[in-house]
């Protein structure tokens, strides 16, 4: 009895813990090697984010995605860029929460003023964070929104700066959402160029 129960433990060791994963991970390797790979993004063939992870855009030249809990980071400020990893994790916080509510006020009236839009009108996903706190989509409601102010401080025509979200929009569970980094990507390239 002690003999199969090793050796069962011994087989299913090397398979679920061994074979399995060398398998899965040369799937993904084969079949979608840049999803397995973080869907990363570079520019000048150095890594400047990942499609899927949010990051922080204050500049007002630029498209400006969801609140993070953790601002995208757990570092301390003085930390050099290249040792900074997100990370992930809502802030738990309930609807009633006094803390969230002032927040979403203020981010409320922030987006209102700086967009000039009323404030009743400010898409609830630019309100309050995702789930992970690491979204890097927001839709296209709330990337519209935005285009006037870029178009303001980039120098970039707005019919252009339209294009360039349509460009980077997909849909999503029925709903158009874009995607923040790859915007600002194109934004900094025509602002340079």
């Amino acid at each position: 009895m002690l003999k199969s129960s090793l050796v069962t433990t011994l087989f299913l060791l090397v398979l679920c813990g061994i074979i399995y994963p060398l398998v899965t991970t040369a799937v993904g390797q084969a079949a979608f090697p840049h999803q397995a790979n973080g869907s990363l993004i570079k520019e000048h063939d150095k890594v400047v984010g990942s499609k899927l992870i949010g990051q922080e855009f204050t500049s007002p030249a630029y498209l400006h995605g969801r609140p993070s809990p953790h601002h995208y980071s757990s570092y301390p400020e003085k930390t050099p860029q290249d040792q900074i990893q997100p990370v992930t994790g809502g802030s738990n916080d309930s609807n009633n929460n006094r803390e969230l509510l002032q927040r979403i006020k203020t981010e409320r009236q922030t987006f209102s003023k700086e967009n000039d839009v009323p404030a009743q009108e400010v898409p609830i996903d630019i309100l309050t964070a995702s789930g992970s706190g690491l979204d890097g989509q927001i839709t296209k409601q709330a990337a519209d929104m935005q285009i006037h102010r870029m178009a303001q401080h980039s120098g970039l025509a707005e019919e252009k700066i339209r294009r360039i979200i349509n460009q980077h929009t997909v849909k999503q569970n029925d709903q158009a959402i874009v995607n923040i980094l790859e915007v600002n990507l194109k934004i900094k390239q025509f602002m340079h160029s």
